[in-house]
């Protein structure tokens, strides 16, 4: 036992994290909006074994992809862009100001949008998650790499299956902090953007100025 503890290294690691935020792909069944962000790669790893010890280098890419509808929900929803879209009528302004009101009982300000939605609104919320995931990457990434300097290997071989932990343990630090709590932030970002809309119909509707 004791020799094998003496063949084991100890792992000192330096992992830069680097990101992207790209529009691409489908939104998907039943989604207004989505944001994928499990894509963490390692990149350019150097394992150096050094007098007690394997010195890592390298990188984690991290691609955080989101995707918006166009135009229609899915459930058909019309989208309105503003109190002068000409969809707009007066038999259906009060639908779309309650549907666009933000539900404050509701993560934080999701509006109804059983009818109507706001492509442009949602295009927001999609890209608020996209920086909050960004802006917890370095992190996560710190939260996998302190993980992986506890561990200890005789080998480079063993070091770079220790390696393959560190994006899935890293996308796991990620989604702890994702979930609910992201989506009270990002539909609390949207809310005062989603009553400003509504509140402007509503007042548009009432002066009569929907034919």
């Amino acid at each position: 036992g004791l020799a094998q503890l003496e063949m084991s290294d100890a792992i000192m690691s330096l992992l830069m994290y680097t990101s992207s935020i790209t529009r691409a792909g489908s939104a998907g069944a039943g989604n207004f909006g989505i944001t994928n962000f499990g894509d963490l790669k390692l990149k350019d790893v150097v394992v150096t074994p050094t007098l007690g010890s394997f010195t890592v280098l390298g990188e984690v890419t991290h691609k955080i992809v989101w995707q918006v509808r166009s135009a229609t929900g899915p459930g058909g929803e019309v989208s309105v862009a503003s109190e002068t879209d000409p969809l707009i009528k007066a038999a259906n302004f009060a639908q779309v100001a309650s549907d666009i009101t933000p539900d404050m009982s509701d993560f934080n300000g999701r509006p109804p949008r059983t009818k109507f939605w706001s492509q442009d609104l949602t295009e927001r919320h999609e890209l608020f998650h996209a920086h909050d995931v960004q802006g917890k990457g370095q992190g996560a990434v710190f939260v996998a790499t302190n993980w992986l300097d506890t561990q200890a290997a005789a080998t480079v071989a063993e070091v770079n299956l220790l390696l393959k932990q560190v994006p899935v343990r890293a996308v796991a630090a990620l989604v702890a902090g994702m979930g609910v709590p992201a989506e009270h932030r990002a539909y609390g970002d949207g809310a005062p953007a989603y009553k400003a809309r509504a509140d402007a119909v509503t007042a548009k509707g009432a002066a009569g100025d929907y034919k």
